[in-house]
């Protein structure tokens, strides 16, 4: 991965370019699509919403993430509906 002020780039061995991503103003870099075929592709699972989020936060906690919704702290999260209680056996 490199990371510069405009952009960041994951590339391979071959040095060819895998991924591409441009800053936003907030430092964030957000990933754009190399093939224009996935330009409008949402890819989605059919798994608990709640526990995959739960997953990619890190094993954030279930009221951290209710105040991360409720706050819009985190762009992409979606509104969902969190029910108190054991959500991974990890934790």
């Amino acid at each position: 991965m490199n990371f510069s002020k405009p952009e960041s780039q994951i590339t391979n061995e071959k040095g060819e370019v895998l991924m591409r991503g441009t800053r936003s103003n907030d430092n964030c870099y957000l990933w754009v699509s190399q093939e224009e075929a996935h330009l409008t592709t949402c890819l989605m699972s059919k798994e608990e919403d709640v526990k995959l989020w739960h997953q990619k936060l890190g094993h954030l906690h279930l009221k951290g993430m209710k105040k991360a919704i409720s706050t819009e702290a985190i762009r992409g999260l979606p509104d969902l509906k969190i029910v108190e209680g054991n959500i991974c056996g990890e934790c």
